[in-house]
């Protein structure tokens, strides 16, 4: 009888163990909030509190103190800031999580490594309501299964840009590839410019966005929902690559900075490019020679289609703080403080409202066209970046320089494209 008293005791007592494990790992959930406060209760306690965070970003984008200093009187929470590059951000956050240390309570966080640092379990989910969800439709790219992880604060879809003069006869932005190439040409002829293209085909991460972009454009779909590559739609956009390098219009290793079209364009040594919208507005020098943003190329009519490459705020999985890290990121990305962050910074707002508010202010040349862009921008892979972006971008852009270069046919490029994503994907199940 003793020995069955103790055995019964030694089950509840295993039992009650297991049951208070299952609801401590409840905060880790992606469905679950980090706290069960109420907001105004959550507040006020921060404002007792008054905790310190540490919030690291790239230098370009830092806020000044009296926005940080605002914030602190408003909350009662002190921002430490870390001005870096994009580089360090990603080497301090993921080498102390490896420790299980925060490199920072809130960093920004490039699209493309979201899968990478949600797999190691470095990304707190964050608490979003549905205003919030549908003012910032880019904030799908930071989506995995039922949580967000990251809010972008920074629009930084692609678009087209291009010299009036050279396409004076035209009248209008080109409207398609072939369209493209028939000017192209004529300012190669008549102003001996050698590349009048200005795009990034150097075989880096620059040329693999360009390439996701002009398929996008062009086709509709680049990735299935299960991160296969749409071979008849790449093979589609290889034959138009193929083509402008077969008139001479492009040559690989050209440009490799996505950055760098502004400036080849303003000083006329090229005619059209497709880049991103942050260096155009993020530009120091405006002048007479600005060029004008159009749509993308489509099959035949321009498309309003484009991908959204650009960085959120998110939160580390090992903040001591994130109720206060939390109530920072919303702030930070709010209206108000967008609006305010293009006036200062040129970051293009994430939020509708204020997107809204700028380009009804008469002061953004080619609102019309950034307001188009932004409904049509969507993610480029439907669940967030895989942990292996990186690998899959290289394998992409080292396809398109062989082919460029003359090594592969574009089916060869689109066979061995195919194959060898789906051997990342197959490797990665």
């Amino acid at each position: 009888m003793g020995r069955l008293k103790q055995y019964l005791t030694f089950i509840m007592l295993a039992l009650i163990y297991l049951t208070g494990c299952s609801n401590a790992g409840m905060g880790t959930g992606e469905e679950t909030s980090s706290s069960s406060q109420e907001p105004e209760a959550i507040q006020a306690s921060l404002k007792e509190e008054k905790p310190e965070i540490s919030f690291i970003v790239p230098e370009d984008y830092c806020p000044d103190a009296a926005l940080l200093d605002q914030f602190e009187n408003e909350t009662g929470v002190r921002v430490k800031l870390v001005p870096s590059s994009w580089d360090t951000i990603y080497k301090e956050i993921s080498q102390k999580a490896v420790g299980k240390e925060a490199g920072a309570d809130i960093f920004a966080i490039d699209w493309s490594w979201l899968g990478e640092f949600k797999t190691a379990g470095w990304l707190a989910p964050l608490e979003l309501d549905e205003e919030t969800i549908k003012d910032i439709p880019t904030v799908k790219n930071f989506h995995v299964g039922n949580a967000y992880y990251a809010l972008p604060y920074a629009n930084d879809y692609w678009l087209a840009y291009y010299q009036p003069e050279a396409f004076a006869q035209l009248g209008r932005a080109p409207q398609n590839w072939s369209e493209v190439s028939q000017f192209a040409e004529a300012v190669q002829r008549e102003a001996s410019q050698t590349q009048p293209l200005a795009l990034p085909l150097s075989g880096d991460e620059a040329t693999s966005r360009f390439f996701f972009t002009m398929n996008k454009a062009l086709t509709g779909e680049v990735f299935s929902k299960d991160y296969r590559l749409n071979r008849d739609n790449a093979l589609a956009t290889l034959e138009v690559l193929n083509t402008l390098k077969q008139k001479g219009l492009v040559e690989p290793g050209q440009r490799s900075q996505a950055n760098l079209f502004v400036e080849s364009l303003k000083e006329g040594t090229a005619a059209y490019s497709l880049g991103p919208v942050a260096p155009y507005f993020q530009s120091q020098t405006k002048g007479q020679n600005e060029p004008r943003l159009a749509l993308l190329p489509g099959d035949n009519q321009a498309s309003k289609a484009s991908l959204f490459f650009g960085p959120g705020l998110a939160i580390s999985s090992y903040s001591d703080h994130p109720e206060a890290a939390q109530l920072f990121v919303e702030w930070y990305t709010s209206e108000e403080r967008q609006v305010a962050a293009f006036e200062k910074f040129g970051l293009l707002p994430t939020r509708q409202s204020a997107l809204n508010q700028v380009l009804s202010s008469g002061q953004v040349v080619g609102a019309d066209t950034i307001g188009r862009v932004s409904e049509g921008a969507g993610a480029l892979f439907s669940n967030g970046a895989p942990s292996y972006y990186r690998e899959l971008s290289h394998t992409l852009a080292r396809s398109i320089h062989e082919m460029l270069e003359g090594r592969l046919s574009p089916e060869e490029a689109a066979d061995q494209m195919t194959e060898e994503v789906d051997a990342i994907v197959e490797r990665n199940l």
